[in-house]
């Protein structure tokens, strides 16, 4: 096997200053591998260095390196006998997770503030998005390889988390060292998604999210599960193609007349093994090709698709961040979460279950040490799941 590092390991990396930086990928087996960081402070220009070894075991090797202070121009290069890997514009700052479903995956793009997108471009500010692909199968792996970090202003800066840049812009301009925001969020998941398969099947309660998902995929095989899958991918970005120029000839049509001329939504698709939204596959899929990347602590910005359940969501959060900090290997790795706003359909009556999950997230943040939850009650928008406002969101973060 030749020597590989994690995909998030690539040039315009920002490692975590101030800890011990990880270094990780795969090799030949039983293989030394030794890594250096070498660079300039940020303040006063001096050189630093930090040097480390380990070995491949079962595929696998995780170096970990002294601490740095922030600093710019570093390069990382890593070795294994004769292979050698050097990825350059390595940042030193502060890194962190910005996490959940799509108020947090919401484009700088598509937000009311996108005129920030006009600000001069900088590499003090750098963001790496986990791909999204729920199934691990040769087509992930090579597109997994062609990630990688980006500085704002790179062409991808208008695909960032909103939420995101402006909680990292933010952090930057107080801190005055380089910040990197790792996106790993996709729309419409529960927090079980997020979670190990294991975790969710070994609580009598939470359970209930993997019988749910078991019972729909009884009897199938994994290849017809996949082609299921397929056909609905298909099947939807059709209607959603429809449904979008319904908007465009009346952005206030109801959904009811939507279905009527455009035909069924089929939204989120039959459960399966490549299903994003069941239970543990975005741990797997996403979570797990990042960790335990050093950072500084989470964002999160999610609870509307557990609205069903909301009398589960205050244990079912709490083992999230417990899990999370127990992967990153620091129980007090800070986590800051938006309790969510105020939001109601027009069509639909008021369930209440939004209000108790805020009720929830408020007592996660009441018994959770370091925990912070911001509130955004006043930036939600009736009729409307997605608010497009996301600057008060990242500056209250």
């Amino acid at each position: 096997m030749e020597l590989k590092l994690a995909a998030i390991l690539s040039d315009k990396s920002v490692l975590q200053r101030g800890r011990n930086i990880a270094v990780f990928g795969s090799g030949p087996e039983g293989q030394r591998v030794e890594a250096v960081i070498s660079g300039k402070k940020l303040e006063g220009c001096e050189e630093q260095e930090s040097r480390g070894s380990g070995f491949v075991r079962n595929g696998r090797f995780e170096i970990l390196l002294p601490s740095l202070e922030a600093g710019m121009d570093h390069i990382l290069r890593v070795t294994c006998g004769s292979e050698e890997i050097l990825r350059q514009d390595i940042a030193i700052g502060e890194v962190w997770l910005a996490g959940g479903q799509s108020n947090m995956e919401f484009e700088l793009q598509n937000c009311t503030e996108k005129d920030a997108l006009n600000r001069p471009a900088s590499s003090m500010l750098r963001f790496y998005y986990t791909q999204k692909k729920a199934y691990l199968d040769e087509e992930f792996f090579r597109s997994e390889e062609k990630t990688g970090w980006e500085c704002f202003g790179d062409p991808g800066t208008k695909y960032w988390s909103a939420v995101g840049y402006f909680f990292g812009a933010g952090l930057q301009e107080t801190l005055k060292v380089p910040v990197g925001i790792i996106g790993c969020n996709w729309g419409g998941t529960s927090a079980s998604a997020w979670i190990p398969r294991e975790a969710v099947a070994g609580d009598r309660e939470l359970k209930i999210y993997l019988d749910t998902y078991e019972a729909a995929v009884a009897g199938k095989s994994e290849e017809e599960q996949r082609r299921e899958y397929d056909e609905y991918v298909i099947y939807q970005a059709e209607f959603d193609r429809k449904a979008s120029i319904c908007y465009a000839e009346d952005p206030n049509m109801e959904w009811s007349e939507v279905l009527e001329r455009v035909g069924e939504c089929k939204w989120p698709g039959p459960m399966g093994c490549s299903n994003p939204f069941r239970p543990g596959g975005l741990y797997e899929c996403m979570l797990k090709r990042i960790m335990p990347y050093s950072l500084k602590g989470f964002i999160y910005y999610q609870g509307e698709s557990d609205d069903h359940l909301p009398g589960l969501y205050r244990k079912l959060f709490t083992r999230l961040i417990e899990q999370w900090r127990e992967d990153w290997r620091d129980d007090s790795l800070p986590f800051i979460f938006a309790q969510l706003p105020m939001h109601r359909y027009k069509q639909d009556p008021d369930f209440k279950s939004w209000c108790l999950i805020r009720e929830a997230q408020s007592r996660v943040c009441d018994t959770v040490k370091n925990t912070a939850m911001t509130c955004i009650i006043d930036q939600g928008v009736y009729n409307d799941i997605h608010p497009k406002r996301k600057r008060k969101v990242g500056e209250r973060m």
